[in-house]
């Protein structure tokens, strides 16, 4: 006995079967796009990684920022992103801490320059010591060179005082810049005052 009605003429024909591969090769084809896409925006993300990457290494602070947080607004949790940003924050301010330095030393605050970078010279990543060491055994000599062509008058209590602190400044020099034979020579001489 036959039953009529739409399942048994699905049954019967072939449509049944050409109904069941067209949903098949829907969602197949919706699967490829969703992985495609999910490719694709792994690969941006890399991509995008690789450019906070270069902006870090080029100490251009604002540009890996912003990269970092278009890859954090599209995967919250890629990769090392919060050590990326703590190191980029860092950055930040390290080149801040340089630049206040900077203006000091343009300022000839000469005291002020070596008291803002000195602490730089314990960090080691993402800067460049020589050129900070340089301009710091700078800003040494130009500060001893005023303190010398400045000194107070006063008893003499004052004036061992004030020479005292000029040995101790080159002496920090000094140290700071152990391959400067010229604060060498001028530590030798301002201790025989």
């Amino acid at each position: 006995e036959k039953v009529s009605g739409p399942i048994s003429v699905l049954k019967q024909s072939n449509t049944w079967k050409w109904a069941l591969g067209v949903v098949a090769i829907l969602l197949l084809g919706i699967a490829l796009v969703l992985g495609y896409r999910a490719v694709g925006a792994g690969r941006s993300l890399n991509q995008a990684y690789g450019r906070v990457m270069q902006s870090i290494k080029d100490r251009d602070w604002p540009a890996a920022m912003n990269e970092l947080d278009r890859i954090v607004e599209q995967s919250p949790n890629f990769r090392d992103a919060q050590t990326i940003r703590d190191r980029i924050e860092a950055g930040q301010l390290t080149f801040q801490q340089f630049e206040r330095g900077a203006a000091f030393y343009r300022d000839e605050r000469w005291g002020d320059a070596i008291a803002t970078w000195r602490p730089l010279l314990s960090l080691e990543e993402e800067w460049n010591q020589d050129a900070l060491i340089t301009q710091l055994c700078d800003a040494y000599r130009r500060q001893a060179q005023e303190l010398q062509e400045n000194s107070p008058g006063g008893d003499i209590a004052q004036q061992v005082g004030h020479w005292t602190h000029i040995t101790e400044l080159f002496a920090e020099a000094v140290e700071t810049c152990p391959d400067d034979a010229v604060l060498a020579r001028d530590q030798q001489i301002a201790g025989l005052y």
